[in-house]
């Protein structure tokens, strides 16, 4: 599966995983045709229920083998300068898209034996940017910590 397909890097991806043989479900704000996809699915992956309900219809059509996060986005301009309305929309494009989106996967991928979950973030989600800062927090516990996610798998609830 792939999440935030509908945008740029989303496609490229689905593009090359499909080119490379996998099957690839992916999940966008639209449903709007993805090239290589085995099917396309619309979903708001800010919110838990439609994560869940994404994740339901990928079950359905069989394992899930892996998670790749490409959801995201950022609201150009500075802490100082930026609009009020631009921490809100950053933490629901990065962290809320991410955090649901683990939150959903992990179960899944334990009970099928294990797989993979690939968190996708901006340079500026790892170091300090010029322009970009109210990017750096809401990605960086998922880049940054990612041993955090793996204890996750092991905890009984997940498997």
């Amino acid at each position: 599966m792939v999440g935030g397909a509908s945008g740029a890097l989303g496609r490229a991806v689905v593009l090359e995983l499909h080119r490379t043989g996998h099957q690839v479900v992916a999940v966008g704000r639209t449903a709007a045709e993805v090239p290589g996809a085995y099917r396309t699915l619309a979903a708001d992956l800010s919110e838990s229920e439609g994560v869940g309900a994404a994740f339901g219809e990928v079950s359905r059509m069989g394992e899930v083998g892996a998670l790749v996060n490409v959801a995201g986005g950022f609201v150009p301009g500075t802490v100082v300068q930026g609009p009020d309305s631009a921490l809100r929309e950053m933490l629901a494009n990065n962290l809320e898209t991410t955090w649901w989106s683990c939150r959903a996967a992990a179960p899944l991928l334990a009970r099928n034996g294990g797989g993979a979950i690939v968190n996708v973030a901006s340079r500026s989600a790892v170091g300090p940017g010029a322009v970009l800062p109210p990017t750096l927090s809401p990605k960086r516990p998922f880049c940054g910590s990612p041993r955090y996610w793996l204890r996750s798998w092991r905890h009984p609830k997940c498997g």
